[in-house]
């Protein structure tokens, strides 16, 4: 477990991550950060962020840069993930509750960028990310338009579902989700 203080995460210490990360040789890929913040699990499938705190999606979009720089993803595109996962966190805390994670889960093509929280309204927010004219938000609205963009970010590359159970040491949630994104890899 990192000491406290560390306020960044890194998956050179995942297992088997170079297999994730063709070309890259032993030890930490450019712009992966270093150190990762109490809480912070790793497992083979992927790692996962507690967005605890006042402003969740400052981290939120820290890691998501920093990973995607290291899996050399273009920059253009690097800012519309983090658009979208800000969005997604931002969303999480105004009409979710808690507990908040973001998990990172990268396989040979793609990268999956997910923000969990204890709410169960997954079909819902997939509806929404789908285009489901029933939620649609009105022109007229000062609120709501996060989902539309992430649903235009990532057309057919985005979703919601219900959530892994949560990482050990974070509480356990009766009814969970997940909102997704899909970043591919040679983007």
């Amino acid at each position: 477990m990192p000491s406290p203080g560390h306020d960044r995460a890194t998956l050179e210490d995942q297992p088997d991550s170079r297999a994730h990360y063709p070309g890259h040789g032993p030890g930490r890929a450019p712009g992966v950060p270093a150190q990762a913040p109490p809480g912070t699990t790793r497992t083979p499938a992927g790692m996962t962020w507690p967005l605890d705190g006042a402003r969740p999606e400052r981290l939120a979009r820290r890691v998501v840069t920093d990973v995607l720089a290291a899996l050399s993803i273009s920059p253009g595109r690097r800012d519309d993930a983090e658009l979208a996962i800000q969005e997604l966190v931002v969303n999480a805390r105004l009409y979710a509750p808690g507990p908040y994670e973001l998990c990172v889960r990268p396989c040979e093509k793609a990268v999956t960028l997910a923000v969990t929280d204890g709410g169960g309204d997954h079909a819902a927010i997939e509806g929404r990310l789908c285009g489901d004219p029933a939620g649609a938000v009105p022109a007229s609205a000062e609120r709501g338009r996060g989902l539309q963009i992430v649903a235009a970010l990532f057309p057919g590359a985005c979703g919601a579902g219900p959530a892994e159970r949560p990482a050990p040491g974070r509480p356990a949630r009766a009814a969970a989700k997940q909102v997704w994104i899909s970043v591919p890899l040679d983007g």
